[in-house]
């Protein structure tokens, strides 16, 4: 394997933190829900102790406040988990995008310099794979008119 290989995770750093930022945010609505649920859930049984005149100190009262810490402790590390999954994803699926847009930006700008290249070709994975095949056969068909 090849040590040289550079990995870089932002070929297009506005474009994709702006898709990654998108997808934060389309994920914090459910997360805030969630925890606003959260609230109000053990808010009402607290109220429903309350009604029944039960005290302050009551066992009742005890366990609904373990309970929701409990549930908010788990609430907590799976939006984390969720979080993390959601920038590596959308780190992922903006680099399809970017990338193959980036290797076209190079390619035009070398054949615009003269220089002769191989066929435009992008990663197997990447978004845009009917790009290639009309590039290559218009910088061919130009060519073959010299």
């Amino acid at each position: 394997m090849n040590k040289n290989i550079r990995r870089v995770y932002l070929i297009n750093p506005k474009f994709q933190l702006e898709v990654i930022a998108w997808m934060v945010a389309m994920s914090l609505a459910p997360i805030t829900a969630f925890f606003v649920a959260h609230y109000y859930f053990f808010w009402k049984l607290k109220e429903i102790g309350r009604d029944i005149k039960l005290e302050p100190e009551h066992i009742y009262f005890r366990f609904i406040d373990g309970q929701s810490e409990q549930l908010f402790l788990i609430f907590i590390v799976c939006s984390v988990v969720a979080m993390l999954i959601v920038v590596i994803l959308g780190l992922s699926l903006s680099h399809k995008i970017a990338g193959p847009i980036q290797r076209l930006k190079v390619h035009m700008k070398a054949l615009t310099r003269g220089e002769d290249l191989p066929e435009l070709k992008f990663r197997k994975n990447d978004y845009f794979q009917e790009v290639p095949p009309i590039i290559n056969d218009y910088i061919e068909k130009k060519s073959v008119k010299k």
